[in-house]
């Protein structure tokens, strides 16, 4: 709950101030004075701290994690992009994992009913939106999936991958949220 955060003196982020960052702190109500963004070359003496877990090498997210996630989503103003069923996630501007043959398999997914979209062009809010109500995403490997989690249980996800550098993230995301895969 966003009301306990006001108990909190600090927050330290391991994060780049990137949009969906400072979007998500601000959906939690994380008060922006209260946070300092820190690397690897920082160092501190805290007599008390709350450390949230990684589930990097888990094949089970915490549920706690997704039902907290999905709450904040809740509490987000809708968007006119909430009524896609069918989502193609590009990665056309992305320097690796691109779709070589992309404008005509975009072609192909239109007449299927699919709604392609960049989300490095849409803000954080409209991203969960997005995610919230499709019912079927398709997109290539990479960071945009973690989006998988704002998906409704029994939503699909279908992540087109190569056997280079494959990793299972996202089919344990989806798995312990509810969403087929």
């Amino acid at each position: 709950s966003s009301d306990g955060f006001e108990s909190f003196e600090h927050f330290l982020i391991n994060g780049s101030h990137a949009h969906y960052e400072e979007a998500s702190l601000q959906a939690l109500r994380v008060p922006p004075e209260k946070i300092s963004y820190v690397d690897a070359r920082d160092r501190f003496q805290i007599e008390e701290a709350t450390i949230p877990s990684m589930d990097h090498f888990s094949k089970v997210i915490a549920s706690w994690k997704i039902e907290a996630l999905r709450v904040m989503r809740n509490s987000l103003p809708r968007t006119q992009d909430a009524g896609l069923d069918r989502l193609y996630v590009s990665r056309k501007r992305a320097a690796v994992r691109r779709i070589i043959n992309e404008s005509e398999f975009e072609n192909i997914l239109r007449d299927a009913g699919f709604t392609a979209v960049e989300l490095e062009s849409c803000s954080w809010v409209d991203q969960v939106a997005m995610f919230s109500g499709a019912k079927v995403v398709l997109a290539p490997h990479g960071a945009a999936l973690a989006n998988t989690v704002f998906c409704q249980p029994g939503a699909l996800l279908a992540e087109i991958n190569t056997r280079v550098g494959y990793r299972d993230y996202y089919l344990h995301l989806a798995a312990s949220s509810g969403v087929r895969y």
